[in-house]
């Protein structure tokens, strides 16, 4: 899932990419995210609700393991929220960047792999 980055440029997780998405919406006014606050499923809930349910007792810097543990404790809700939807929607060009250089990277692999099956076929012949 392409998404955020850290402090050091590295890509962040699908988890840690919500998280980080939640906190914009957490942080932001209301009017920076419409599609999310404007469905009625999210539309009910306070920013305080919001960061009270699923941001509490989450440290700023959040490791691999701390965001695994996080989204098995909130998984339901931030699926009935639709909360992975309105991420999508709002970053449509990080998705077809990120599926643009996927359909690159797997044609330059299959273009490797037979170029590699070719020279295991020539070696074979001599």
């Amino acid at each position: 899932m392409p998404g955020g980055v850290d402090a050091d440029g590295q890509g962040l997780s699908p988890e840690r990419t919500l998280i980080a998405y939640i906190r914009q919406l957490v942080a932001d006014p209301r009017e920076s995210h419409p599609i999310a606050w404007g469905d009625p499923r999210l539309k009910k809930y306070s920013v305080d609700s919001l960061q009270a349910n699923l941001l509490r007792d989450l440290p700023e810097k959040v490791d691999r393991n701390q965001a695994k543990k996080w989204w098995k404790a909130n998984s339901a809700s931030i699926i009935r929220w639709g909360l992975y939807s309105y991420w999508a929607q709002e970053n449509a060009d990080k998705i077809s960047l990120y599926e643009k250089n996927l359909e690159s990277a797997v044609k330059v692999a299959a273009k490797a792999r037979r170029a590699h099956e070719w020279l295991a076929k020539s070696a074979k012949k001599k």
